[in-house]
């Protein structure tokens, strides 16, 4: 008989008892029943069913998700408050998890937890849910990822005078982005070609979003104000920014005037009158 069950004696005739462990196809048994001078059989049709099969809902609605930012935790509901044991399968958006768990009513279920990490149109993800007894159920949800597919870099407006032979601070140049994380070595000078000899852009890490800084030491005078484009390159798009670049000779003499007037005597030696000069 199906396992659990079993065929005993009960008031002069035969009986099935038992709780059956497993599920059974319909089959025909054969029941014999021996008395004191002889034996008779009689056929009965059993059938398992699995009660455990998981009976996952499609979801009805749409999911938005913002990219870089957590979901809550997306329950599919599960019909079959039987189903004892169930694993979840199936791929779901970059950056999000699928699981299975036991709801706070005691079913259990699958559920979509995480961050989603990329931007991506709608699209349809099958999930199935594998029972107790390897029986299965798969339920349908649909998924988009909104949000920048590009850095998103703020213009520099206030002029850089930087000082020849001096190293740039750090984050003295760095540019604001609230877009897309800048790829490594996403970072170049769209015009002009250079930047100011010595200096160099580059991609740094900035309250955990990668964006563009201008790092280096000048060495060449700029005198004139020279407005340089960056452009930032993640893997789905670009942006560029603008950022105003000086360099001040640093080794030219800046002497003061005397305002006062130097009385001298002739023939009659003096003190040396000196310049100020504020260039060190």
């Amino acid at each position: 008989l199906p396992i659990g069950l079993s065929a005993v004696m009960a008031s002069n005739t035969c009986e099935i008892t038992g709780t059956p462990a497993s599920p059974a196809v319909e089959t025909e048994y054969t029941i014999t029943a021996s008395g004191a001078t002889g034996t008779d059989t009689a056929s009965v049709y059993l059938k398992v069913k699995d009660t455990t099969v998981p009976e996952l809902d499609d979801f009805k609605t749409q999911f938005s998700f913002p990219v870089n930012q957590e979901i809550s935790d997306t329950f599919f509901v599960n019909q079959n408050s039987s189903t004892e044991t169930i694993t979840c399968s199936g791929t779901v958006a970059p950056g999000l998890s699928l699981a299975n768990v036991t709801t706070s009513t005691g079913v259990n279920t699958c559920q979509i937890s995480g961050t989603p990490t990329e931007v991506s149109a709608m699209t349809y993800y099958a999930i199935t849910a594998t029972g107790k007894f390897g029986a299965t159920d798969t339920a349908v949800i649909y998924i988009e990822v909104t949000g920048d597919t590009a850095p998103k870099l703020a213009d520099i407006n206030r002029t850089q005078t930087l000082s020849y032979s001096v190293a740039v601070a750090t984050n003295e140049i760095r540019f604001s982005n609230t877009g897309q994380d800048v790829a490594a070595n996403g970072c170049e000078v769209v015009t002009p070609p250079d930047l100011p000899s010595g200096l160099t852009v580059t991609t740094v890490t900035d309250s955990g979003k990668q964006t563009c800084e201008i790092i280096g030491t000048p060495d060449e005078v700029i005198s004139t104000v020279v407005s340089y484009t960056i452009k930032a390159s993640s893997a789905l798009g670009t942006d560029t920014a603008l950022v105003y670049l000086s360099v001040d000779d640093t080794t030219k003499p800046k002497i003061q005037d005397i305002d006062s007037t130097q009385v001298l005597t002739v023939s009659q030696p003096f003190t040396p009158i000196f310049f100020s000069n504020s260039t060190a």
